[in-house]
């Protein structure tokens, strides 16, 4: 029987150290466990949140993605969901929350957040999951990430100010608030209209992980624009 590789990273994977996880990833490639067939296709490609959660924006289909830094599942996702969200409806938003479970975990969605409050998030966005996932950068040391950021031009002050605030510490808690309402186990993991989960293992691969995300961006567009009465 084939092992079931679910494309992501879990609560279980959360204490293992950058370097195993990068070969874990690397070994799972080469075994083949990662697979674009529909061989790994749960018996549902997503499931419902119960209870459900409301979502920002009144009228519009959210869309959700949880991720960390760290994970290189979703390191190797962002491509694709770059091209994806290129193509985006104009009634669909798309948000990003860093999931977080441990200190760790916490320290990316500081980062996240005071680059965020610096208008500088899609600027080093991508960078940051590079020098994260290649380990060239400690970026759960916020001075070591400091140093590294006033290199590539941001104020070295004005980013530790941020990163230490009360806003920013506050927007890190809530993040893993929300990882405990969304029910997230692993990630990366996407929510559709605040009800509807899925992931790259659950949708049987990343081509398929679209698909069911255009699916049920169609179910909610239904929901919200129901069928004028005769």
């Amino acid at each position: 029987m084939p092992v079931q590789y679910r494309h992501r990273c879990t609560k279980k994977h959360r204490s293992i150290p950058m370097k195993l996880l990068k070969s874990f990833w690397k070994a799972a490639l080469v075994a083949g466990f990662v697979a674009a067939s529909g061989s790994l296709l749960a018996a549902e490609p997503f499931r419902t949140l119960n209870p459900a959660q409301p979502v920002e924006v009144k009228g519009k289909i959210e869309v959700i993605e949880f991720y960390w830094y760290g994970c290189p599942h979703c390191y190797h996702l962002e491509p694709k969901l770059d091209a994806w969200l290129a193509k985006l409806p104009k009634d669909v938003t798309f948000r990003r929350i860093p999931a977080v479970w441990n200190p760790r975990m916490e320290a990316h969605a500081k980062l996240f957040h005071a680059l965020e409050s610096m208008a500088s998030l899609e600027k080093f966005h991508s960078s940051i999951f590079e020098v994260t996932q290649k380990g060239s950068v400690d970026t759960h040391d916020k001075d070591a990430v400091a140093e590294w950021l006033a290199k590539q031009g941001l104020d070295k002050n004005k980013f530790l100010a941020s990163y230490t605030s009360f806003g920013v510490e506050n927007q890190a808690r809530k993040d893993a608030q929300l990882t405990r309402s969304y029910q997230v186990s692993g990630v990366p993991a996407f929510v559709v209209g605040g009800k509807y989960q899925t992931n790259v293992g659950d949708a049987g691969g990343e081509e398929q992980l679209f698909q069911v995300l255009d699916k049920l961006i169609g179910e909610e567009r239904k929901r919200l624009k129901p069928v004028a009465r005769k």
